[in-house]
């Protein structure tokens, strides 16, 4: 549709260029470039060559007619046996003027030079050559029918008989070529011939390393033929599982790091607790004789077996050995049996503290019947606001490290109610809180 549409410009410019002005150039443009569109360089050049002529018989300036004069230049200069003193005078006008095209026809005109100079020294060396070919044509034809009738006359015809001979003059090293040609190769040297076997057996390492590189790739090949998938593939997962085998150990690594700091940090809050001083839960003042009791005999029973034999005695045969008993130490009811039960008024903020320590507390109405273990912590009530929770802390429940979390725990609240307290109460709190823990 495109080729069509062209053709049928041109047709309209070529009746049009009819009526029009013999000067005219624009109509002369555009069906070179048509032409040019269309493939048909011999045709747009003739437009081109055209608009050149008319310019210049006009004596309109260079600038009207340069781009045309370039595109006559390069086509001689592109075509077997272009016109190149047509192509070197429109570039020499060109190459001469202001126009924006100087330096490309400088160019042009430097590469016209050398193929006109190329091509009057190719016919200078073409004439020469068949003028010696004919020369030497002549000297055959005398030397092939000599004028052996006729005597020499003088220094001129002896030259002119004897001459031709020279055609039978061969050099040496020709002759030497052509025997060699003729019978083979001459003689060789001992250098020769140890030259020509290392250049052999260095073609035959050549040859058996390329086969060895051929086996091995045809190998290589098989082998990947063979497996289940592609060898980039295959490479491509591993890279893959091995990235997120890679992101999962260093999540780990920050997960184990993570964790043995807070073990660490455990530590030695722990350390720091074993070192702090358990609270008196009994007051200031000396410890009832009933509650120290009342301790001693819950955690302390008589030795009830009896000895098989004092120490020092001798042993007879047939004697009886005498078996000596303590009495178990009478047990002093205590007035209060919840004595050990301590009662606290903590905030309800400190819920999450005690849970951490295992200690629970369980309301009151909740509570196990007698006889069965007791909870740890008792919940009484709470006040009005719900903000403080009245508890009772059964210290024989505790264990060690739970009353060390206690007493931490109420050492804080303790300094947070009382922020005024000096170095002497705080000096005297360990001593009243060994005497506590002496007590339970």
């Amino acid at each position: 549709m495109a080729g069509t549409g062209l053709r049928e410009a041109v047709d309209c410019l070529k009746h049009a260029l009819i009526p029009a002005d013999p000067h005219e150039i624009t109509i002369n443009l555009k069906l070179a470039r048509l032409h040019h569109a269309l493939e048909e360089p011999a045709e747009a050049i003739a437009y081109h060559r055209k608009v050149v002529e008319v310019c210049q018989a006009d004596l309109r300036p260079i600038q009207d007619y340069a781009k045309s004069s370039l595109e006559v230049a390069e086509y001689q200069m592109r075509i077997p046996n272009g016109d190149l003193v047509l192509a070197r005078d429109y570039l020499e006008i060109v190459a001469s003027s202001n126009a924006e095209d100087v330096g490309r026809a400088a160019e042009l005109l430097k590469n016209v030079k050398a193929t006109i100079h190329a091509r009057a020294m190719s016919a200078d060396t073409e004439a020469q050559t068949q003028e010696l070919c004919s020369r030497l044509a002549s000297d055959h034809a005398l030397v092939l029918n000599p004028d052996i009738d006729t005597p020499f006359l003088d220094t001129t015809d002896v030259l002119h008989k004897l001459l031709p001979y020279h055609v039978f003059l061969q050099p040496q090293e020709d002759l030497d070529t052509l025997t060699r040609s003729m019978k083979g190769k001459g003689k060789a040297t001992e250098t020769e011939l140890e030259a020509e076997f290392r250049e052999t057996k260095f073609a035959i390492e050549c040859h058996k390393r390329r086969d060895a590189l051929v086996k091995r790739f045809r190998d290589i090949q098989t082998r990947q033929g063979k497996r289940t998938a592609p060898d980039d593939q295959a490479v491509l997962v591993a890279s893959l599982v091995l990235d997120v085998e890679r992101s999962d150990t260093t999540l780990l690594s920050n997960e184990l790091r993570t964790v043995r700091a807070e073990h660490e940090r455990r530590e030695k809050e722990r350390r720091m607790v074993a070192h702090v001083a358990r609270p008196a839960y009994y007051g200031p003042g000396p410890v009832p004789p009933a509650a120290a009791t009342a301790v001693s005999t819950q955690y302390y029973r008589g030795y009830p077996y009896a000895y098989a034999q004092v120490y020092g005695s001798t042993t007879h045969a047939n004697s009886t050995p005498v078996a000596f008993s303590v009495p178990p130490a009478p047990l002093v009811p205590s007035p209060v049996p919840a004595q050990s039960a301590i009662p606290v008024q903590l905030p309800v903020a400190s819920l999450p503290a005690l849970h951490a320590l295992g200690i629970v507390p369980v309301p009151a109405a909740s509570l196990p019947v007698d006889g069965q273990s007791q909870p740890a912590a008792i919940l009484r009530g709470s006040s009005s606001n719900g903000s403080m929770l009245s508890l009772e802390i059964n210290v024989s429940s505790l264990q060690s490290a739970q009353m060390s979390g206690l007493a931490m725990v109420l050492n804080s609240l303790m300094s947070k109610s009382n922020p005024s307290v000096n170095s002497s109460n705080l000096d005297s709190q360990p001593s009243s809180a060994a005497s506590g823990n002496e007590a339970t």
